[in-house]
Protein backbone atom coordinates (compact mmCIF):
# COMPACT_ATOMS: atom_id res chain seq x y z
CA UNK A 1 0.00 0.00 0.00
CA UNK A 2 1.36 3.41 -0.71
CA UNK A 3 1.73 6.19 1.62
CA UNK A 4 0.27 9.41 0.95
CA UNK A 5 2.50 12.64 1.18
CA UNK A 6 1.80 14.82 3.59
CA UNK A 7 2.65 18.54 3.59
CA UNK A 8 4.63 19.89 6.30
CA UNK A 9 3.52 22.39 8.05
CA UNK A 10 6.03 25.10 8.67
CA UNK A 11 6.64 27.91 11.81
CA UNK A 12 6.89 31.83 10.59
CA UNK A 13 10.12 32.34 8.78
CA UNK A 14 11.46 28.41 8.78
CA UNK A 15 10.36 28.34 4.97
CA UNK A 16 12.82 31.21 4.38
CA UNK A 17 9.70 33.61 2.25
CA UNK A 18 9.06 36.85 4.30
CA UNK A 19 7.13 39.78 3.08
CA UNK A 20 10.32 41.54 2.24
CA UNK A 21 11.00 38.52 0.03
CA UNK A 22 7.86 38.61 -1.18
CA UNK A 23 8.29 42.63 -2.37
CA UNK A 24 11.35 42.01 -4.43
CA UNK A 25 9.63 40.16 -6.91
CA UNK A 26 5.86 41.64 -7.49
CA UNK A 27 6.07 41.20 -11.16
CA UNK A 28 6.09 36.98 -10.63
CA UNK A 29 3.62 37.39 -8.08
CA UNK A 30 1.25 39.28 -10.18
CA UNK A 31 2.24 37.03 -13.06
CA UNK A 32 0.78 34.27 -10.59
CA UNK A 33 -2.22 36.17 -9.23
CA UNK A 34 -3.68 37.69 -12.53
CA UNK A 35 -2.03 35.68 -15.26
CA UNK A 36 -0.32 36.90 -18.44
CA UNK A 37 -0.46 40.54 -19.58
CA UNK A 38 -3.15 40.70 -22.32
CA UNK A 39 -4.49 43.66 -24.46
CA UNK A 40 -7.28 43.94 -26.60
CA UNK A 41 -8.20 47.53 -27.71
CA UNK A 42 -9.79 48.97 -31.33
CA UNK A 43 -11.31 52.27 -32.30
CA UNK A 44 -15.04 51.89 -31.21
CA UNK A 45 -16.28 54.36 -33.82
CA UNK A 46 -15.52 57.68 -31.42
CA UNK A 47 -13.07 59.01 -33.48
CA UNK A 48 -10.37 58.00 -36.26
CA UNK A 49 -7.00 58.90 -36.98
CA UNK A 50 -6.07 61.86 -39.89
CA UNK A 51 -3.00 60.59 -41.93
CA UNK A 52 -1.04 62.98 -43.83
CA UNK A 53 0.11 62.38 -47.02
CA UNK A 54 3.83 60.39 -46.93
CA UNK A 55 3.60 60.72 -42.72
CA UNK A 56 3.97 57.58 -40.51
CA UNK A 57 1.29 58.87 -37.70
CA UNK A 58 0.14 56.93 -34.46
CA UNK A 59 -3.31 55.05 -34.55
CA UNK A 60 -5.89 55.97 -32.12
CA UNK A 61 -7.74 52.98 -30.59
CA UNK A 62 -10.43 54.29 -28.05
CA UNK A 63 -12.15 51.15 -26.92
CA UNK A 64 -10.38 48.41 -24.62
CA UNK A 65 -12.01 44.81 -24.62
CA UNK A 66 -9.16 43.89 -22.17
CA UNK A 67 -6.51 45.04 -20.42
CA UNK A 68 -5.69 43.18 -17.23
CA UNK A 69 -2.11 44.88 -16.29
CA UNK A 70 -3.54 48.65 -16.82
CA UNK A 71 -0.88 49.19 -19.65
CA UNK A 72 -3.10 50.70 -22.10
CA UNK A 73 -3.20 54.52 -22.71
CA UNK A 74 -6.10 56.23 -24.56
CA UNK A 75 -4.52 60.03 -23.73
CA UNK A 76 -1.40 58.79 -25.99
CA UNK A 77 -3.07 55.89 -27.40
CA UNK A 78 0.25 53.84 -26.30
CA UNK A 79 0.84 50.31 -24.05
CA UNK A 80 3.54 50.28 -21.76
CA UNK A 81 4.72 46.91 -21.30
CA UNK A 82 4.44 45.53 -17.70
CA UNK A 83 6.70 43.15 -17.54
CA UNK A 84 10.16 42.32 -19.07
CA UNK A 85 10.10 39.50 -21.91
CA UNK A 86 8.66 38.38 -25.15
CA UNK A 87 5.13 39.38 -26.83
CA UNK A 88 3.44 38.39 -29.82
CA UNK A 89 2.04 42.20 -30.93
CA UNK A 90 -0.90 42.01 -33.44
CA UNK A 91 -2.22 45.35 -35.30
CA UNK A 92 -4.73 46.07 -38.06
CA UNK A 93 -4.68 49.87 -39.62
CA UNK A 94 -7.95 49.91 -41.72
CA UNK A 95 -8.52 53.08 -44.02
CA UNK A 96 -11.76 54.40 -45.20
CA UNK A 97 -12.78 53.29 -48.56
CA UNK A 98 -11.73 56.16 -50.75
CA UNK A 99 -10.78 55.31 -53.91
CA UNK A 100 -7.24 55.92 -54.14
CA UNK A 101 -6.04 53.38 -56.76
CA UNK A 102 -2.24 53.36 -57.41
CA UNK A 103 -1.29 54.24 -54.04
CA UNK A 104 -0.79 51.70 -50.66
CA UNK A 105 -0.85 52.04 -47.36
CA UNK A 106 1.19 50.34 -44.45
CA UNK A 107 1.25 49.37 -40.80
CA UNK A 108 3.99 49.18 -38.34
CA UNK A 109 4.47 49.23 -34.68
CA UNK A 110 7.35 51.42 -32.90
CA UNK A 111 8.59 50.76 -29.23
CA UNK A 112 10.32 53.75 -27.59
CA UNK A 113 10.45 55.63 -30.43
CA UNK A 114 12.17 53.02 -32.92
CA UNK A 115 10.26 50.96 -35.60
CA UNK A 116 10.48 47.40 -35.17
CA UNK A 117 11.72 45.30 -38.36
CA UNK A 118 9.03 44.48 -40.62
CA UNK A 119 6.01 46.71 -41.87
CA UNK A 120 2.85 45.15 -43.63
CA UNK A 121 1.97 47.01 -46.85
CA UNK A 122 -1.36 46.85 -49.07
CA UNK A 123 -1.84 48.75 -52.63
CA UNK A 124 -5.41 50.31 -52.80
CA UNK A 125 -7.94 48.28 -54.49
CA UNK A 126 -7.89 49.35 -58.07
CA UNK A 127 -11.82 49.97 -58.19
CA UNK A 128 -12.26 51.40 -54.61
CA UNK A 129 -15.02 48.78 -53.77
CA UNK A 130 -13.33 47.80 -50.20
CA UNK A 131 -12.04 49.39 -47.62
CA UNK A 132 -7.89 48.14 -47.24
CA UNK A 133 -7.12 46.92 -43.96
CA UNK A 134 -2.78 46.18 -43.46
CA UNK A 135 -2.71 44.14 -40.87
CA UNK A 136 0.96 42.77 -39.00
CA UNK A 137 2.19 40.63 -36.55
CA UNK A 138 5.61 40.21 -34.67
CA UNK A 139 7.54 38.71 -31.55
CA UNK A 140 9.11 41.21 -29.85
CA UNK A 141 10.99 41.62 -26.88
CA UNK A 142 10.02 44.32 -24.48
CA UNK A 143 11.25 45.45 -21.72
CA UNK A 144 8.97 46.74 -18.09
CA UNK A 145 8.19 50.22 -18.69
CA UNK A 146 8.92 49.82 -22.75
CA UNK A 147 6.27 51.38 -24.70
CA UNK A 148 4.12 50.57 -27.75
CA UNK A 149 2.77 51.71 -30.65
CA UNK A 150 0.47 50.87 -33.47
CA UNK A 151 1.59 53.54 -36.55
CA UNK A 152 0.19 53.79 -39.95
CA UNK A 153 1.06 55.20 -43.38
CA UNK A 154 -0.31 56.35 -47.25
CA UNK A 155 1.02 57.58 -49.83
CA UNK A 156 -2.11 58.68 -51.59
CA UNK A 157 -1.08 63.06 -52.04
CA UNK A 158 -3.79 63.88 -49.54
CA UNK A 159 -4.97 63.62 -45.74
CA UNK A 160 -6.86 59.86 -45.65
CA UNK A 161 -8.49 58.89 -42.09
CA UNK A 162 -8.84 55.29 -40.68
CA UNK A 163 -12.01 53.56 -40.83
CA UNK A 164 -14.37 54.19 -37.87
CA UNK A 165 -18.22 53.20 -39.36
CA UNK A 166 -19.43 49.94 -39.84
CA UNK A 167 -18.70 46.40 -38.17
CA UNK A 168 -16.16 46.58 -35.76
CA UNK A 169 -14.04 43.79 -37.87
CA UNK A 170 -13.50 46.75 -40.14
CA UNK A 171 -11.64 49.12 -38.02
CA UNK A 172 -8.37 49.44 -36.87
CA UNK A 173 -7.29 47.24 -33.68
CA UNK A 174 -3.74 46.06 -31.77
CA UNK A 175 -3.91 43.10 -29.43
CA UNK A 176 -0.54 41.90 -27.51
CA UNK A 177 0.20 39.11 -25.57
CA UNK A 178 3.20 37.84 -23.12
CA UNK A 179 4.76 35.05 -23.90
CA UNK A 180 7.56 34.98 -21.25
CA UNK A 181 10.92 35.98 -20.28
Amino acid sequence: MATVPIQPTFTVNQAGITSATLNNIPAGVNFVYNGRPLLAVHDGGSGSTSLANQAWTRIVLGTVDIDNFSGWSTGSNTYTAPLTGYYMVMGCVVFSGQSNAGHSAATRFVINGTPVAGIGSHAYPSDGSSVPGVALSRMVFMAEKDILELQGFQDTGATVSTNNSGVSAERPYLDVIFFGG
